[in-house]
């Protein structure tokens, strides 16, 4: 079988921790819990998520989904 189209890269198993976090459960938890799931390297945990290793993101990175949402009226 021959692939006639790929996907471009996008971001996605994205893991997100509410704004006040640090206020509420002690300041610095922000910065543990990204070091602990960017550190995370058990092949046989990150297989559960088919990923090898989990990467940093920024908003930005999602403008492409947020555009395809928008064009296929599933974003207002």
């Amino acid at each position: 079988m021959s692939a006639i189209w790929e996907t471009p890269t996008y971001p996605d198993y994205h893991w997100v921790a509410r704004g006040d976090i640090d206020a509420k459960f002690g300041s610095g938890l922000t910065g543990k819990l990204t070091a602990a799931i960017l550190g995370l390297d058990d092949p046989k945990l990150l297989a559960i998520f088919d990923r090898t290793k989990f990467i940093p993101t920024k908003n930005e990175n999602y403008k492409a989904i947020e555009d395809v949402g928008k064009l296929t009226g599933l974003i207002n």
